[in-house]
């Protein structure tokens, strides 16, 4: 009879894996952008409001309040503190933002759920 064991490991691998953050290379810098669910919660209940805002106005957003906005969630999400650095790094170019940005959406999007067992 074989036992079920799951380590600790195994676990911390498996949520590595569905919760991935987006790693961001710039020059010799690497910026890591985490899933959603790894950001404090204060911290990820403004995310939220904030991508709720940008989805909420879609094109009747002006650029500078998109621009304030992506730049907020960007430097929220990023780890080690370096969400200055990394905003500095890409600056206020509002289309580069906006890509790092859906790039960030995709990558650490959960997997689907799988059906559990009947």
């Amino acid at each position: 009879m074989t036992d079920n064991v799951f380590t600790l490991e195994a676990l911390d691998e498996a949520i590595e894996r569905e919760y991935a953050p987006l790693k961001f290379q710039a020059g010799d810098e690497e910026f890591v952008l985490r899933s959603l669910l790894r950001v404090e919660k204060k911290s990820r209940d403004a995310v939220i409001a904030k991508l709720k805002e940008l989805d909420e106005l879609g094109d009747d957003i002006d650029e500078d309040t998109a621009l304030s906005t992506v730049q907020f969630i960007l430097k929220a999400v990023c780890a080690d503190s370096k969400g200055t650095k990394l905003l500095k790094v890409v600056g206020d170019d509002l289309l580069r933002c906006m890509k790092l940005l859906t790039l960030w959406t995709e990558a650490t999007q959960p997997g689907e759920a799988t059906d559990s067992p009947s």
